[in-house]
Formats: structure tokens, C-alpha cells, sequence
């Protein structure tokens, strides 16, 4: 559950209201972007193996969330993604 609070409950505070729009995709192209994130970072994984790059925890937190949107699509979720603006 979430509190609400404004501005005025917090001294020096800062509101700020974003909104983020999500429109479905095509499964084709959210496989083409899975399967893109995925392929990069096996090369780099490879890379680094052979001594010619290091994977840091930023590279492993994208292939765990290209890994797992991976698994949302093969598990027949609709694909989305962020709207153009």
C-alpha cells in the first residue's frame, strides 16, 4: 500500500510527476530485441573469458532481465514497450 505525502509534508521537497506510456509490439520484434540483447552479451561474455574485456554487475544485471524477458515471452506474454513520444 503506498502513503501519500506532498510536498508540503516534507521540508525542501521536490515533486515531480512522470507518466510513462506502454504500448504492446509485435512478438517478432520483442524476439528480435531479446534475442539481439542476448546474443551481445554472450559475445561479450566470451570476450571476457579470452581475457579481452570484463563483465561488471551492470552486464549481469541485463542478461538476468534479458533473460527474463526472454522467459515473459515464451511464457506467451504480450509484449510492450515504451512509447515513442
Amino acid at each position: 500500500m503506498f502513503t501519500t505525502i506532498t510536498a508540503g509534508e516534507l521540508d525542501g521537497a521536490l515533486q515531480r510527476i512522470v507518466t510513462a506510456f506502454i504500448e504492446p509490439i509485435t512478438a517478432a520484434t520483442a524476439m528480435a530485441e531479446v534475442g539481439r540483447d542476448i546474443t551481445r552479451q554472450g559475445a561479450d561474455a566470451a570476450a571476457a573469458a579470452e581475457g579481452r574485456g570484463r563483465i561488471d554487475a551492470r552486464a549481469r544485471v541485463k542478461a538476468v532481465a534479458a533473460h527474463g524477458r526472454d522467459e515473459e515471452l515464451a511464457t506467451t506474454y504480450t509484449a510492450v514497450a515504451y512509447a515513442d513520444s
